[in-house]
């Protein structure tokens, strides 16, 4: 899972998009949003993946602070899922 931008602003204030990828079977979700926060990484999780397709085993993230608050790692403990953090800007690290 990673943040992709900032990009150019949608007309809805959108900057940037979430990417999140199955691993195994490549399916891709992604979703414009404004910023990038652990907030907005929260509610994407919580949302548009976890209450639509469940909760993957494992989340793959760079140490990108957005990824390593509080918030993000309470809901990550919360739903029983395994952070797996890899070193910033490596995207080969986590296949991307």
């Amino acid at each position: 899972m990673d943040y992709v931008g900032p990009v150019p602003a949608s007309k809805s204030g959108n900057k940037y998009f979430l990417v999140l990828t199955d691993l195994f079977s490549k399916f891709v979700v992604t979703k414009p949003v404004p910023d990038n926060t652990s907030t907005t990484a929260a509610r994407f999780l919580l949302y548009d993946v976890f209450m639509i397709y469940g909760v993957p085993l494992e989340i793959i993230t760079d140490n990108g602070c957005h990824f390593t608050s509080a918030l993000y790692e309470s809901l990550i403990k919360l739903v029983g899922c395994c952070h797996i953090k890899t070193t910033p800007y490596n995207p080969q690290a986590w296949g991307g």
